[in-house]
Parts: C-alpha cells; sequence; structure tokens
C-alpha cells in the first residue's frame, strides 16, 4: 500500500477539507491582524508555518495531477523560504509573516475548494473518470 493510499484511509476527503480549512482560516485571520514581532506571535508564525507546510505537502501527496502536485510543492517550497527569510533577516519579520500567511491562506483554500468529499481520492470529480470493461470485469476509476 503505497503513502497516498494510507494517507486517504486516514485522513479522508471530508478530514481533508476540514483541515484546509482550518489552516486558511487561521492563516486568513492573522493576515487581517497581522502579525507583530513579538515573542508570542513568533509562535503564530511557526503554527501558520507548520500547518501551510503540511497542508501543502499533504495535497502534493495525494493528488494525481502532475500540474497540482508540481504547484503544491511549490507552496511548500514557498513557505519554507519565507520562514528561512524571517530567521535570515528579522527586520522584515512583520512583512514576511504576512506574506506567510496570504500566502498558507490562498494554498489552503484551494487545496478546500479542489478536495471533493464526492469521489473516493477527494479529486474532484471533474477529473475524475469511471470506464467499464466490456468483459464484465468491475468498472475501474481513473483520473484523467
Amino acid at each position: 500500500m503505497n503513502l497516498a493510499t494510507k494517507l486517504n484511509a486516514w485522513l479522508t476527503p471530508t478530514v481533508r477539507k476540514y483541515l484546509h480549512a482550518a489552516v486558511a482560516l487561521i492563516a486568513a485571520v492573522a493576515a487581517i491582524w497581522g502579525l507583530s514581532t513579538d515573542t508570542v506571535n513568533v509562535w503564530v508564525a511557526l503554527v501558520i508555518a507548520v500547518g501551510g507546510l503540511l497542508s501543502a505537502v499533504l495535497s502534493a501527496i495525494v493528488t494525481k495531477r502532475a500540474d497540482m502536485t508540481l504547484l503544491y510543492s511549490f507552496v511548500a517550497a514557498i513557505v519554507v523560504g519565507l520562514v528561512a527569510l524571517r530567521f535570515v533577516n528579522p527586520a522584515l519579520a512583520e512583512q514576511i509573516d504576512n506574506t506567510l500567511s496570504a500566502v498558507v491562506a490562498f494554498s489552503s483554500i484551494f487545496a478546500f475548494a479542489r478536495t471533493d468529499t464526492s469521489t473516493l481520492t477527494g479529486a474532484p470529480a471533474a477529473e475524475v473518470t469511471t470506464s467499464v470493461p466490456a468483459d464484465g470485469t468491475p468498472p475501474t476509476t481513473t483520473l484523467s
């Protein structure tokens, strides 16, 4: 059993959809309020970064489309880059935190919108096709 199958068994599409929504909501609220550079907000920024990173990595693993895998991987790289930049240049922490929140909110909302709870894998129904073999064997579902 591959990693995506194990993740789908544990993190069903419905659970993933709620996780993406929670990450997006937290990141959006943080972006609206703005994060300052005091110690408490460093932890808020870290939580947003970890949540956004996990959301993007999970999405990259379970998606079957190469372009979506690339997009989610790119988002994960941006999150890691922003966190690294924050520690390299603490003078820009406020701007970096707000950018981080916006990137995480957008990518998590995108993942939320793409997660379809009506399909077994969570892939959007428009991307799933079912082929019925003429010989009477059970149909197979593939992503187009």
